[in-house]
């Protein structure tokens, strides 16, 4: 687990997103580029791998908050700004709330080529006690990624995520393979929110980005094959409103994580 410094660096590295931390003011920065597949195909942030490098940010500042404790995510609830992204992003992460058996982040993101926001969030985990206690990092902390010289699929291919193949009809699902796993050995956050963008653009037949997601994280995806499927359960002005379930087939459909997302209906999809 923590005791190897490459456990769960697998998302990160995906993302290409680079942190440390900011001793002046307690918090995490983190920094990507906007590589081809971090877009879609309107030039927009994808909203999954977006909430992903949130998740991220948030959660490496209230594990470093927590220590000589750590974090794991349990509801994220984010806007997102679905516009073309010049890059590189930007995001910044500052705790709201440290306490004994939780730790509450917000994070900022910034599109660094326009000086625009481009996202924002507020992410709760709770403190835990790690096996292998803390990840061991010289302070300030700096999670750098190397360079890549290939060009990384799209998420949908990377994560191996795919329509459901047996049970109900509908919904997306993929494998716990070791590349989707967080530290901790389970399903990481930064795939869950892919995920239910999948999902949600399955539902609404064509790629539908996601403005605003509220996503609980009830139980840890340990079995696989995970599967979300979106049900859209209103319409709204600024779009249409989805719930999302997440679960673990491969034990007794365990729900993980419940969502409710806005979704906008994309008129180039």
């Amino acid at each position: 687990m923590f005791d190897d410094p490459e456990a769960g660096r697998a998302i990160n590295r995906y993302h290409g997103l680079t942190l440390r931390e900011i001793a002046t003011d307690a918090g995490v920065e983190g920094r990507a580029p906007a590589d081809a597949h971090v877009l879609d195909d309107a030039g927009r942030a994808r909203s999954g791998i977006l909430a992903g490098m949130m998740d991220s940010a948030g959660g490496l500042c209230g594990g470093l908050a927590a220590l000589p404790r750590w974090v794991v995510s349990t509801n994220l609830v984010a806007r997102i700004v679905p516009s073309p992204l010049a890059g590189p992003i930007r995001l910044h992460a500052h705790v709201v709330r440290a306490g004994r058996n939780a730790v509450v982040t917000a994070i900022h993101g910034f599109d660094d080529g326009t000086g625009t926001q481009v996202c924002e969030a507020v992410l709760t985990a709770a403190a835990l006690e790690p096996a292998g206690g803390p990840p061991s990092h010289p302070r300030p902390l700096h999670v750098p990624v190397t360079l890549r010289e290939d060009s990384p699929p799209k998420p949908e291919v990377f994560y191996g995520i795919r329509p459901r193949r047996t049970g109900d009809t509908g919904g997306v699902e993929l494998d716990l393979v070791p590349t989707v796993r967080n530290p901790w050995g389970i399903l990481h956050g930064g795939v869950t929110t892919s995920l239910v963008e999948a999902a949600v653009d399955a539902a609404m037949g064509r790629p539908a980005p996601i403005t605003s997601e509220v996503l609980r994280f009830l139980a840890p995806g340990r079995v696989g094959p995970v599967g979300a499927r979106a049900d859209a359960v209103g319409v709204r002005p600024d779009g249409v409103l989805l719930r999302v379930e997440v679960r673990d087939h491969g034990a007794d459909d365990r729900l993980l994580a419940l969502a409710v997302v806005t979704a906008r209906p994309d008129p180039n999809g």
